[in-house]
């Protein structure tokens, strides 16, 4: 038998990379209380489910007294040999005690050491080489992908959840940089033309729609009716009718009815949600070149998901816009059509923060793209927070 023993992380790739790699027996994870009481059920979930590992262990150790781990750790190395068992020590993650202890043991055992660089998905020897290193091994190939990332944090994406858009539709993918064009056309009133379709020409379970839009709920009636044409030309309507019913004593528009007939669902969810047509737009972008990506992407936290959805309370979801993954990076992407001014950007530059360190640990990546470019004081805040901005328009 195999069996590698390590330091149980907060971060739970440097858990699971090991056995990502190698077919490992065996896991001895030392840890703290604390740490073993949070992770113990996420980790020995995926290194069975995923890894093949068949016996995982759990080991309580004292956060100061050094002596005590060399003393656990020695023990549980002569007991492993006692039964022919080869051990190998992998410090990936460790913290600085643990790391002294390994580093002590392995020339006691004449033991080797190896870690991963995560981020580069190497192999990393340490220490004295010995022949007997974990190269002997065979190999694992546990490849991961966006489903199985989030499974590392014990949570799991909910596909079950309803979604209007299909991203394997080839025939209305081929329409979101045209749609782009539009947005970036109507730069200006995007959001506020979006919101009259939302709040007024709207109705539940239905594609079309009558109603009368003011002055107050429309600034530039002639804009809006070129926006519309534009929409129409694309195919989001099979039919608009725009009817002036009053001017003002400037003989302005003042009124105007106006009837929609939605193409379909997918068509009424991009203009009624502002920022719907920016995710797909960076959705497509990052799929074309070659990403592993989802847009529109709902987490469950605690792993069981509802079916059919449920509005629970307890069931905790988080819904990112797009995420992609490279290798073992993820990337977490919020999209926003929104200004950026006066505080606009912070909400979702936290919301962002929050998600990726709930779910992609230290190692993930985080970009707030938006339409409308974040400046000033929120710019150095988003790079205080390695956030990345990406603007669009």
């Amino acid at each position: 038998m195999y069996t590698n023993i390590e330091f149980l992380d907060a971060e739970p790739i440097e858990n699971m990379i090991t056995c990502m790699h190698h077919k490992m027996d065996k896991v001895i994870f030392f840890g703290y209380a604390d740490a073993i009481r949070k992770y113990q059920k996420r980790t020995t979930d995926f290194l069975k489910n995923h890894c093949d590992v068949a016996e995982i262990e759990f080991c309580s150790i004292s956060e100061q007294d050094l002596n005590a781990v060399i003393s656990a750790i020695k023990e549980k190395v002569a007991s492993e040999e006692a039964m022919g068992n080869k051990v190998y020590f992998d410090i990936t993650g460790g913290e600085s005690l643990f790391l002294v202890a390994f580093g002590m043991l392995s020339q006691v055992f004449k033991k080797p050491m190896h870690m991963y660089d995560v981020a580069e998905d190497s192999l990393i020897h340490l220490g004295e080489v010995y022949e007997d290193n974990i190269q002997r091994v065979p190999a694992n190939n546990v490849q991961l992908d966006l489903h199985t990332y989030i499974e590392l944090s014990g949570a799991k994406i909910d596909e079950n959840r309803p979604s209007y858009v299909n991203v394997e539709d080839e025939a209305f993918m081929a329409k979101v940089e045209d749609l782009w064009a539009i947005v970036l056309r109507f730069k200006q009133n995007w959001n506020q033309f979006c919101a009259v379709l939302r709040d007024h020409l709207n109705e539940e379970k239905c594609l079309d729609a009558t109603k009368v839009i003011t002055q107050k709920e429309c600034k530039n009636f002639e804009s809006f009716h070129k926006y519309m044409i534009a929409l129409k030309n694309l195919g989001a309507f099979t039919s608009y009718n725009s009817r002036i019913l009053t001017r003002n004593d400037n003989n302005r528009i003042s009124s105007v009815e106006v009837s929609v007939v939605y193409t379909d669902e997918a068509w009424k969810e991009c203009i009624t949600k502002a920022g719907t047509a920016l995710e797909l737009y960076v959705y497509k972008n990052l799929k074309d070149a070659g990403k592993e990506t989802l847009q529109s992407v709902h987490i469950d936290w605690d792993g069981k998901i509802s079916v059919p959805p449920s509005d629970n309370e307890k069931d905790v979801l988080n819904e990112i816009d797009v995420l992609m993954l490279e290798g073992n990076i993820p990337t977490f992407i919020s999209c926003k059509c929104g200004k950026m001014d006066k505080g606009k950007a912070l909400e979702p530059m936290y919301e962002l923060e929050t998600v990726a360190s709930r779910f992609g640990g230290k190692y993930a990546k985080k970009i707030l793209a938006t339409l409308n470019e974040v400046k000033g004081s929120y710019a150095l805040r988003a790079d205080e927070m390695n956030i990345k901005l990406d603007c669009y328009g």
